[in-house]
């Protein structure tokens, strides 16, 4: 979404500190507690993906034993590692011993076989093998020390402060809350979404055996729209799962702990995101980098006009029929150089029908403007005489 400048529009300092104060993640909704699913799991949420911002919830905040699904973390890490090119998938990894030995959800490797990333990969997301999570893992970092510490920055960094001390730790308790914002990260990446919504597959070994992979996430079949993520269960955590689902425009994000049975946990899965679907919709506003204001002019400095870009994506939480909020520009009616690239300049404000502000957006330079000199201005009079 682009807006053109019109008009004198000048910083004040409400707005100043309004988009140091906000997030663009905020509305004026709160989840709901009352809604009833019958159930007798520990802990549930459901939350609007782009946004979220949660529309049902049960203990989400309290931190409960999650299964397999502690394996996300150190599955976040891998799958974005391959998305930034750091681990080729055709690249052949040799399993350790110490990754032959991990027990639980495994792809049956035998120490010392030569397997691709993309094998290992695969039963990884498909049905959270915790013997491949750790190959990949030891490929990437070298040991589990280094890794494990890779892994505790990247929770820290997605406010979830948990320490990891290996690579598959079944000690940690992670809440709903912390489930759906990994959940959320690794479904904004490629290689993770790959496989995620793949109901049956096998994985090739290197003396010609086959690991049948089946996904234990039915959903992926039985609810439309629904494309992972991860599911786990022990004989203490229970059934748990971490559920997405699109719809339209509209993407949920449900996490169910602690249900008594498989049934039972996508039941409450089902029922959170009807619910979510029948009374709410997303509304993305702007993605991370999107242009929202071209043009605006730049005195005294090497470049005469720059655009301004979102820093953060911007979504919101909707009521089904309610109407997108209103935008205001909100930056000055030119700037001066010099300036830095990813230097937040102004805000985009959205309000609601009642004039209230519902979101602040930062709007950053796409890019960096030196101060100009006497050579740029010599060149740009010489610039311009040609043009002439």
């Amino acid at each position: 979404m682009k807006y053109a400048l019109s008009g004198m529009m000048r910083f004040t300092a409400a707005a100043l500190c309004l988009f140091c104060t906000l997030s663009v993640f905020c509305s004026a909704k709160a989840a709901k507690t009352d809604v009833i699913i019958t159930n007798s799991a520990k802990a549930y949420l459901l939350a609007d993906a782009p946004s979220m911002q949660p529309i049902v919830e049960f203990n989400s905040q309290e931190p409960v034993d999650a299964a397999g699904l502690s394996r996300l973390p150190a599955l976040l890490i891998i799958c974005e590692s391959v998305d930034k090119g750091e681990i080729l998938p055709d690249s052949m990894i040799r399993v350790s011993d110490n990754a032959a030995s991990i027990k639980g959800p495994t792809a049956f490797l035998e120490a010392n076989e030569n397997i691709s990333v993309q094998q290992l990969l695969k039963s990884a997301v498909m049905i959270s093998a915790g013997d491949s999570t750790y190959a990949l893992a030891q490929h990437l970092s070298g040991t589990e020390q280094a890794f494990v510490q890779k892994m505790n920055a990247r929770l820290s960094e997605l406010g979830i402060n948990k320490e990891y001390s290996r690579i598959i730790d079944s000690n940690i308790k992670l809440s709903a809350n912390d489930l759906a914002v990994i959940g959320k990260e690794l479904m904004k990446s490629p290689s993770f979404t790959m496989y995620s919504n793949v109901y049956m597959d096998d994985l090739t070994h290197e003396d010609a055996r086959y690991t049948e992979l089946v996904n234990p996430n039915k959903m992926i079949n039985t609810y439309a729209g629904c494309f992972g993520l991860s599911t786990g269960s022990s004989s203490g955590a229970g059934y748990c799962g971490v559920f997405c689902a699109k719809r339209g425009e509209s993407v949920m994000l449900c996490v169910v702990a602690g249900a008594n049975n498989s049934k039972e946990r996508f039941a409450i899965a089902s029922e959170l995101l009807d619910y979510g679907f029948a009374n709410y919709k997303s509304e993305v506003l702007l993605n991370e980098g999107d242009v929202a204001v071209e043009n605006i002019e730049v005195k005294g400095g090497t470049q005469r006009y720059i655009n301004l870009v979102a820093k953060k994506d911007a979504a919101l939480l909707l009521n089904k029929n309610e109407n997108a909020p209103e935008a205001k520009i909100n930056v000055p009616e030119y700037l001066t150089a010099p300036i830095r690239a990813g230097e937040t300049l102004g805000t985009l404000d959205y309000f609601d029908a009642n004039g209230n502000t519902v979101m602040s957006v930062e709007l950053v330079s796409q890019v960096s403007v030196e101060q100009a000199g006497i050579a740029d201005y010599f060149m740009m009079v010489l610039m311009n005489w040609v043009r002439m």
